[in-house]
């Protein structure tokens, strides 16, 4: 607040401690007493503004947590594991081209270390659904007795993130399908069309599985376990 006085000759404006104008020397009408009260312009006081950096940080802390990459859950697996389900696919394989039927059980070791050695791209930019600058860095499989969980790990650029996608695989009803029933981004839920576009994201993972795919399609029964997954397939 300031209290002025103007002068009434000049029109200069005199502190109240005036009593002769100090621009023209005219005596002061104290009647003409001005006071003006200055708008207060001042930010958020210290403790607000380290409250709401507090708030910043915790929201950013709680975003970092939810879309830290997910940890698989399944057997990773050794060479001889991969060189086991090599030769149990060669033989499914063989039997889908001849017509017969077969039978395999495979364990989620076996099919996680033949994905680290075949399926896993390095070095190679867009290979998880075409994204610009993201790479695939691991695939997993979970074998469950009601489920797999299919974890697709990635980085885009230094960013590792994680597309996790859990369901109920389909055998001898066409062609192989998977139904997915819960997708998740790091430790985040996606919703109805999230878990769509995360599901479109891991079978394009999938995609060049050719020979894979002509087995999975020629299923005819399916029976999950806990880490392992009996497979049957169609005969003549």
């Amino acid at each position: 607040m300031t209290t002025r006085v103007p002068c009434v000759k000049c029109g200069h404006e005199n502190d109240v401690n005036r009593v002769f104008c100090t621009e023209c020397g005219a005596k002061l009408d104290f009647s003409q007493v001005r006071i003006t009260v200055k708008k207060r312009t001042e930010g958020p006081s210290p403790a607000l503004r380290g409250l709401r950096s507090l708030v910043s940080l915790a929201v950013l802390a709680v975003a970092g947590i939810a879309l830290w990459p997910a940890r698989p859950a399944g057997a990773r697996g050794t060479s001889a594991d991969a060189a086991g389900f090599k030769s149990k696919l060669a033989e499914l394989s063989l039997a889908v081209s001849a017509g017969q039927g077969a039978v395999q059980v495979v364990s989620e070791a076996e099919v996680n270390a033949y994905l680290a050695e075949g399926l896993r791209v390095p070095e190679k930019p867009g290979s998880v659904g075409g994204a610009r600058r993201m790479r695939l860095s691991d695939v997993n499989l979970s074998f469950q007795p009601a489920q797999v969980v299919v974890l697709v790990l990635a980085k885009w650029g230094p960013l590792p993130l994680s597309y996790e996608v859990s369901g109920a695989p389909a055998a001898g009803a066409g062609p192989f399908r998977f139904d997915v029933r819960r997708a998740r981004l790091g430790h985040l839920p996606m919703p109805g069309g999230g878990a769509r576009w995360m599901a479109g994201r891991v079978a394009t993972v999938f995609s060049r599985m050719a020979r894979e795919k002509d087995v999975l399609d020629r299923l005819v029964r399916l029976d999950l376990g806990q880490g392992r997954v009996r497979v049957v397939t169609q005969g003549g």
